[in-house]
């Protein structure tokens, strides 16, 4: 459980490295070890998918790293997109999960037959 604890974290953490270099923002790694686990925590604030917390701590959390202004803003947004574009990746499974609960066995075990 700690192995994917940190496999998650560690993702968590590229996903927001990417985000800043695909808007040309030059965020170390390192910057972001230090900043990612405080967004993380803001995320357990009650809010709708997370949006409102994350977004008021970019400004003073990257603060730091001298990046234009709107551009932590947008690096919050960009990875909220990116995880739930990866949460859609899981739909197909979900929705193939359902229909194969509402399938009598029989007709299952005919189709493969």
């Amino acid at each position: 459980a700690i192995g994917v604890s940190i496999l998650f974290d560690v993702l968590l953490i590229a996903w927001w490295t990417a985000a800043a270099r695909a808007l040309g923002a030059s965020v170390p790694v390192t910057y972001n070890l230090l900043v990612v686990p405080i967004f993380a925590i803001a995320l357990m604030i009650p809010s709708i998918g997370g949006l409102g917390p994350r977004e008021a701590l970019a400004d003073p959390l990257y603060a730091g790293a001298n990046l234009a202004a709107g551009t932590p803003l947008a690096i919050s947004l960009l990875v909220f997109i990116m995880l739930r574009a990866a949460g859609l990746l899981g739909a197909p499974v979900y929705i193939y999960t359902i229909f194969r609960k509402r399938t009598p066995i029989n007709q299952l075990n005919q189709s493969e037959g």
